[in-house]
């Protein structure tokens, strides 16, 4: 959607007078007022009404911003303002003009190039079959490969079976990055290697991925999907609920994480904190900030300042140590990357992964 079509929304934020000023994440290390949300949607406001240029300052700010929500849930509109609107819209503004930072012209080269924004090659592939599918993308085939063999240990001990089903891209990070036509691509081939398997229902370990099949393919490409879509802890649930399996013992106290698209926009609380309180022996310590109040740990490929981004991993992570747990679970392949190369933190797993070792069988 372009900024011009988002008249109502800037001129909200533009005039809120930093209400948002303890919710915009990257304030913590960027220590500048231009990156608060009122002032983004100033600028682009001002830039809607040609009172400013377009340029490459502003684009620093554009793709400095975490885009985490964290600020729609916090917003003294009963609307929810979110950011992320036209944050994206002006970014799709910025990347038609070619006003790209360094980093995310890198970024493009490398969609461009590999299809995906990590600079890997993933062949388009399908293994095994069944009315169930799960799907994988760069992220997490770069970020957190293990998640993909702990998928395959589920579906073994529960002697299911899915097809596994890899792509280069679910399109996310393109438009999230304002790259339109090269996200449209990649949910299109997507959609397609979905209906060629037939399948039912379509889950992933990858809360972007989900909110892309739910949101994005419908809303932004007019892809309707003809099968349920979902995040792999709600397939999970439902497994629980009907076959009661069997779990290990894990004697200890474990802390969960909530992924900015799992917490604000796909709000999928229960499910994960279900799925480890049913492990016998676990005591769940929450986090000062949890469900769709926990914090972002990060920022994802092309958003700036990845380095001194870090420091939200890090507060993430003292926050975490202070619950008194042993382990920490997220449910992200971007939350695993961040909190795991924190030095000295908590060991840290993802959810699909701990779920596979604690399932019996």
């Amino acid at each position: 959607m372009p900024v011009s079509d988002l008249p109502e929304l800037l001129e909200k934020c533009a005039v809120c007078h930093d209400q948002c000023l303890a919710y915009t994440p990257e304030l913590r290390y960027l220590r500048h007022q231009s990156y608060v949300t009122s002032r983004k949607a100033l600028h682009l406001y001002m830039a809607s009404r040609n009172q400013i240029e377009y340029s490459l300052e502003l684009a620093e700010v554009v793709y400095a911003a975490v885009n985490s929500g964290l600020q729609s849930v916090n917003c003294i509109f009963s609307s929810g303002q979110d950011e992320t609107a036209f944050i994206r819209a002006a970014r799709a503004k910025l990347a038609k003009r070619d006003l790209l930072p360094d980093e995310v012209r890198n970024v493009r080269d490398n969609i461009v190039r590999t299809g995906n924004a990590f600079g890997r090659i993933v062949k388009p592939s399908v293994s095994g079959e069944g009315d169930t599918a799960f799907l994988f993308d760069a992220a997490t085939l770069c970020l957190v490969p293990d998640v993909r063999v702990a998928v395959e240990r589920i579906l073994k001990k529960l002697n299911r079976s899915a097809a596994i089903v890899e792509v280069p891209s679910s399109g996310f990070l393109e438009f999230d990055l304002g790259f339109v036509e090269e996200a449209r691509a990649a949910a299109e081939a997507t959609a397609e290697q979905l209906a060629r398997i037939n399948a039912k229902a379509v889950y992933t370990t990858d809360p972007t991925i989900a909110y892309a099949l739910k949101v994005l393919f419908p809303d932004e490409f007019n892809l309707k999907l003809r099968c349920r879509t979902g995040h792999v802890t709600e397939w999970l649930c439902e497994v629980l609920e009907r076959e009661k399996p069997e779990w290990r013992p894990f004697d200890g106290v474990v802390t969960y994480h909530d992924p900015s698209e799992m917490a604000r926009y796909l709000r999928l609380h229960d499910q994960p904190r279900k799925l480890l309180s049913a492990v016998p022996g676990l005591r769940l310590a929450e986090m000062r900030f949890n469900r769709e109040q926990a914090r972002p740990t990060g920022v994802k490929p092309g958003t700036l300042y990845r380095e001194k981004a870090k420091i939200l991993a890090m507060e993430r992570m003292e926050e975490a140590k202070r619950t008194g747990a042993r382990l920490l679970v997220t449910a992200s392949p971007y939350s695993y990357a961040n909190l795991s190369g924190v030095p000295g933190g908590l060991p840290v797993m993802d959810i699909t992964e701990f779920l596979s070792v604690q399932l019996a069988g």
